[in-house]
């Protein structure tokens, strides 16, 4: 089944269209080709929660597993990364 998910970045909110059968990397890769953040810098906060653990590594976990819904609202931090010097 396909969601029409609210990602919020930095204010801005974006309409990512995913599957329930989707996985985290999965999510992340959508919202990297509209945002341009590096999905390794990304964590996923939804209701509170941080999507980003080993569910991420996991492709039995998908969207649906974790109870993602369209109602879901989810917000992207980008971390980071230390400067490589």
């Amino acid at each position: 089944m396909s969601l029409d998910l609210q990602v919020r970045v930095s204010g801005t909110s974006y309409a990512v269209p995913a599957q329930e059968s989707d996985t985290l990397f999965d999510l992340k890769c959508r919202i990297f080709s509209i945002t341009a953040i590096d999905p390794a810098t990304m964590k996923l906060i939804e209701s509170g929660r941080t999507l980003d653990s080993e569910d991420q590594l996991n492709p039995k976990v998908t969207l649906s597993s974790l109870k993602i819904t369209s109602a879901s609202k989810i917000m992207v931090v980008a971390i980071p990364q230390p400067s490589k010097e």
